[in-house]
């Protein structure tokens, strides 16, 4: 019997660069390490690991340090659940086995139904940590965004979404460049929106094929983002609005994006999941370098 495929949802790189971890639509992580070699984008990285994480799909991945301990956290949001796992504790874990109990366990609230029944858990959709404040903002599926205490494990705040945005139906991304001076929004019709944070004016309309996905902005500039969406392609912009490149992807839909400076410089590697259980690795913006399967059989 043919396997289901698994979608690659979500990607991070670690701090250093050299590990890229993968969430599923299968609820499996799938770790992989650069070396020297694929660092300098002559080899593909290799497959570390492959481990059961959640018993559903896996659609946002974070690793930061924690502020009390300074060790790395991996969390992933999916369909029921926000887990935590210790970075060091899934680089150990065993290929194919899965992850020890996480070290967090958080869950969405759910809606009161008649005679003390509970309405079904939303999903997780993107995830980020304040690491000063111990803090974890996460977008969920019901149209809300949380703010969790880490050290407690209890959402300490509530932020109603209104449905119904004027002129630009949802909202699929959002990215800051790391001074916060601008922000890029991908919406549902087809385009991103460049805004000045100084001002909060619009400074121009990125169209696309589909609904933009994910974006990020180029590691070192506050002018330069790549992004991704319901569409094979990766793009990469100007904030002013020019196409700089747009590259093909192995996926019909791309999912995930991750951007890193690996160790040793050189221009950043960008990954991408995508709907076909695939990750493209671009070493530049204009063509993808490898396409690693999660899948090898």
């Amino acid at each position: 019997m043919q396997s289901r495929l698994e979608s690659v949802n979500a990607l991070a790189f670690d701090p250093s660069g050299t590990h890229l971890v993968g969430g599923t639509g299968l609820g499996r992580l799938h770790v992989w390490v650069f070396d020297a070699s694929s660092a300098a984008g002559k080899t593909p990285p290799t497959r570390k690991c492959s481990v059961r994480a959640h018993g559903c799909s896996i659609y946002a991945l974070e690793l930061k340090p924690t502020s009390s301990t300074g060790r790395l956290m991996l969390l992933s949001g999916a369909d029921e659940e926000i887990c935590g796992w210790w970075w060091d504790d899934v680089l150990a874990a065993a290929d194919g086995g899965a992850l020890p109990a996480p070290a967090l366990r958080l869950e969405n609230a759910r809606v009161a139904l008649r005679r003390g029944a509970l309405g079904q858990l939303s999903e997780t959709s993107a995830l980020t940590v304040d690491a000063a404040s111990a803090h974890l903002y996460s977008a969920s599926g019901d149209g809300n965004a949380y703010v969790w205490d880490l050290a407690t494990q209890s959402c300490v705040a509530t932020y109603t979404g209104v449905g119904g945005g004027s002129g630009g139906g949802w909202c699929g991304c959002v990215a800051t460049d790391a001074a916060e001076t601008w922000l890029v929004a991908g919406w549902s019709e087809g385009f991103l929106c460049s805004i000045d944070l100084n001002t909060y004016a619009a400074v121009a309309c990125l169209p696309t094929a589909a609904a933009p996905l994910a974006a990020c902005f180029e590691p070192g500039s506050d002018f330069h983002l790549v992004s991704i969406g319901a569409e094979p392609g990766l793009y990469h912009w100007q904030l002013t609005g020019e196409l700089e490149t747009r590259a093909t992807c192995s996926s019909p839909s791309a999912l995930g994006l991750a951007i890193s400076k690996l160790p040793g410089g050189g221009d950043p590697v960008i990954a991408v999941g995508g709907s076909a259980g695939t990750v493209d690795l671009f070493t530049d913006t204009s063509h993808r370098a490898f396409t690693l399967r999660v899948q090898d059989s």
